[in-house]
């Protein structure tokens, strides 16, 4: 995914792949439909509708669901369920069964990937402008949850529309007492 839209940056700002800065993979990675619908729009369009999908490469499953699920399609349920690569269920749960398995799997594999990338992308950023990283504790120091600390979950990007690209943290995503608050990056500083 990070190479399609590296690519359709670069083709729009006529700049080398190498020269897209990370603040604006990251403003396209801030809202999944839209980046969706670009690279969509970006992949040259196939025969089969299904198909021009860019990210459904899965097969469809057969129609018969109780047969056993071979083992790479049971790792990629795995995976897109927030399991572990060694937790393998022999058969899809029957609470999935009524939803086609393929697309829901996509779906399911293309926002966390947006998640994955996000993260990953966000930790140089944060560096970069001397943001407060991912897990950091962190205490709040105005507002409804003044003198409460917690753990940042993860920034709020401030955005320039003109330029497509992300700014500093406008506020922080930050969890409170078993629920996740969005505090302004102004009144949020690292515990000590």
């Amino acid at each position: 995914m990070l190479a399609l839209i590296l690519t359709v940056i670069a083709e729009r700002d006529s700049v080398a792949v190498n020269e897209v800065p990370l603040a604006k993979i990251r403003y396209e990675l801030d809202d999944p439909a839209v980046l969706h619908q670009t690279l969509n729009d970006h992949c040259p369009p196939q025969p089969d509708p299904a198909d021009t999908d860019w990210y459904f490469t899965a097969p469809k499953w057969p129609q018969d669901r109780t047969a056993s699920v071979p083992v790479q399609q049971r790792r990629a349920w795995a995976m897109a369920n927030a399991q572990g690569p060694e937790t393998y269920p022999r058969w899809i749960p029957a609470s999935h069964r009524p939803i086609e398995y393929a697309d829901a799997h996509m779906e399911s594999f293309y926002h966390r990937s947006v998640d994955v990338l996000s993260s990953t992308v966000d930790k140089p950023l944060l560096a970069e402008c001397g943001g407060i990283a991912r897990m950091s504790t962190v205490e709040i120091t105005g507002g409804v949850y003044d003198g409460a600390c917690g753990r940042v979950y993860g920034p709020v990007w401030g955005r320039d529309d003109d330029a497509r690209a992300v700014t500093t943290p406008a506020s922080y995503k930050v969890s409170y007492e078993y629920q996740s608050v969005l505090i302004p990056a102004e009144l949020v500083r690292p515990s000590t």
